[in-house]
């Protein structure tokens, strides 16, 4: 059977309404630890990417001189 996109938000009404505050709680604290690590995991390739830059171009300018 395919889902309509009505049946599809009756289906999270009715998931909504059937969960309780404690799992929608639990849920919310799970998906804000993913967001943190992501973020964490972001930052530490930004700062890598900066790293390198500099190193590369630190040796770029050593090979003009």
């Amino acid at each position: 059977m395919r889902q309509t996109p009505n049946s599809i938000k009756f289906e999270i009404c009715t998931f909504l309404k059937l969960t309780t505050p404690i799992t929608t709680t639990i849920i919310l604290m799970i998906a804000k630890k993913w967001f943190a690590c992501s973020y964490k995991v972001v930052t530490m390739q930004n700062h890598l990417l900066q790293i390198l830059s500099i190193y590369f171009i630190s040796l770029y300018n050593l090979s003009i001189q």
